[in-house]
């Protein structure tokens, strides 16, 4: 993948190392394909050219020949913890929609667990490492949030936030669309009716 307009392995791109690389990471499984160097599916060399895949699909995109880094991957993980159980951290962040919903019906609680004496013991049972900070939920949902807040209709140009964990904002020019009455955010339409929430 070379450094010009198009995409690129986001992992590759932040530690410029040649095994972070899709040609890096295609030339391992290779390896472990024919059984040249590389033995067997739990293989250190196998698990530490796949850690830093995000499952982006970048590569799928930018390669000529359209290596989908993200299925081999979802295939080396397979075969690794088949009848195995997974490292801690695999089922804490796994689960992390669970537990983001059951930690939004009591979310003061929960926030002073996080950063009370409990929150190491915490995040060394979920896998996670100490130095990072535990983010904190907010009082209030946002589908709470949102359903307190009516639609007003007939604005030509809309920003929303697509309802998928990694929440992109997304643009609209259809007539139809939709704008939330009290924006939260305003992304700069020309004609100065477009809001994002």
């Amino acid at each position: 993948m070379a450094d010009g307009a198009g995409v690129m392995c986001p992992s590759y791109r932040a530690t410029r190392d040649e095994k972070d690389s899709t040609r890096g990471r295609a030339r391992v499984l290779q390896e472990l394909a024919n059984g040249s160097a590389v033995r067997g599916w739990r293989a250190p060399e196998v698990a530490e050219s796949l850690d830093l895949c995000l499952s982006c699909k970048a590569c799928s995109s930018e390669c000529p020949t359209g290596v989908d880094m993200a299925t081999y991957k979802a295939e080396v993980l397979y075969q690794r913890y088949r009848h195995r159980p997974r490292p801690p951290a695999h089922y804490s962040l796994g689960w992390l929609p669970r537990w983001a919903r059951l930690a939004s019906l009591a979310p003061q609680a929960v926030n002073r667990l996080a950063a009370g004496r409990l929150a190491p013991l915490g995040k060394r049972l979920a896998g996670v490492d100490e130095r990072r900070a535990l983010p904190a939920f907010a009082s209030r949902t946002f589908r709470r949030w949102f359903a307190d807040h009516p639609v007003a209709t007939g604005i030509r140009c809309c920003c929303g936030w697509t309802p998928s964990p990694t929440t992109s904002p997304r643009r609209s020019a259809s007539p139809r669309s939709r704008c939330w009455k009290r924006p939260a955010i305003r992304c700069g339409s020309p004609t100065g009716g477009c809001a994002a929430g």
